[in-house]
């Protein structure tokens, strides 16, 4: 025999869907919201200077590494091959070609890579920058 009603004895449950809801809009609102930069292929320390205007590490560009390695698209290249491989990538994108170079790179060894550029066809090179304070 039962007395008194179950009501009284069910368990009151959580609705966990609006916790699950706002999880997933919070989800969505960093993956939109939240912008991830290309990465250099290798350990880069850019040249600083006070005068240029800030810029974003390339997607496509052309890294230089203090050793004089370069990196075109996540391949490494020889300096005979570039200018072969950066020609169609320039046509893509007329403006300008980037270059983001290591500071420690001496100037001299830049100049063949910029006449390699040239005999590609590029006509105006960015060299990307790091904007330092002061």
């Amino acid at each position: 025999m039962r007395i008194g009603s179950q009501k009284g004895r069910a368990r009151h449950r959580e609705n966990t869907v609006p916790m699950i809801n706002v999880v997933f809009l919070l989800l969505i609102f960093f993956l939109l919201a939240g912008t991830l930069q290309p990465q250099p292929p290798f350990e880069l320390d850019p040249v600083a200077t006070t005068l240029s205007p800030p810029a974003e590490v390339p997607a496509n560009g052309l890294y230089v590494s203090s050793a004089g390695d370069l990196y075109f698209d996540g391949r490494r290249l020889g300096l005979a091959a570039l200018p072969e491989v950066v020609r169609a990538a320039a046509q893509a994108k007329p403006d300008a070609f980037e270059v983001v170079v290591d500071r420690r790179l001496k100037g001299a060894d830049l100049f063949p890579i910029m006449e390699a550029l040239s005999k590609a066809g590029i006509q105006k090179i960015r060299l990307v920058t790091e904007r330092s304070a002061g």
